[in-house]
């Protein structure tokens, strides 16, 4: 973003908590103002208000993008961050979900997906799976690995049958 005609750069997905955005700035600025913190808090908060007030379903879907072997579903095999992780002999392991549902972590499971259900404190990295699993929001995330197009578009319409089971 650019502040008193200055760049600074963050993740933007990890802009859903005060924690969150001073780390990221941290990260990729050597310095930066105080006050920009803030404002970056206020993108976010703005953000969200749009997003939940056009969101009929009451879920947030996010999609990623990752490369080959660098974050997979195995990435959450024995860490806090996952309650449960189930990965498809079938499947490309960077291709995954990660839920903040039990109900849609057994859903994907069943389908034989790679799947990961995020733990129910995980710490704050100020990443929108942890703002929606704190304020109860049916969140899920579809990484699937750059180049996966067609898998990322099934991994979609999967969202979309579990959506239509579930309203």
């Amino acid at each position: 973003c650019t502040y008193n005609t200055k760049d600074y750069y963050f993740d933007p997905n990890r802009i859903f908590s005060k924690k969150g955005i001073i780390k990221t700035l941290s990260k990729y600025n050597k310095l930066y103002p105080e006050n920009l913190v803030d404002k970056v808090k206020s993108f976010s908060d703005t953000l969200l208000k749009i997003i939940l007030l056009k969101n009929a379903s009451k879920y947030i879907i996010a999609v990623h993008n990752n490369t080959d072997a660098g974050f997979s579903v195995k990435s959450y095999t024995n860490s806090q961050e996952a309650t449960i992780v189930n990965v498809s002999k079938s499947e490309d392991p960077d291709d995954f979900f990660l839920v903040t549902q039990p109900s849609d972590f057994k859903f994907f499971k069943e389908q034989n997906k790679n799947v990961v259900l995020q733990s129910s404190s995980p710490p704050d990295d100020g990443s929108l799976s942890v703002y929606c699993q704190s304020e109860k929001i049916p969140y899920i995330n579809i990484e699937a690995q750059n180049g996966h197009e067609q898998k990322q578009t099934e991994m979609l319409l999967l969202c979309a049958k579990l959506l239509s089971k579930t309203h």
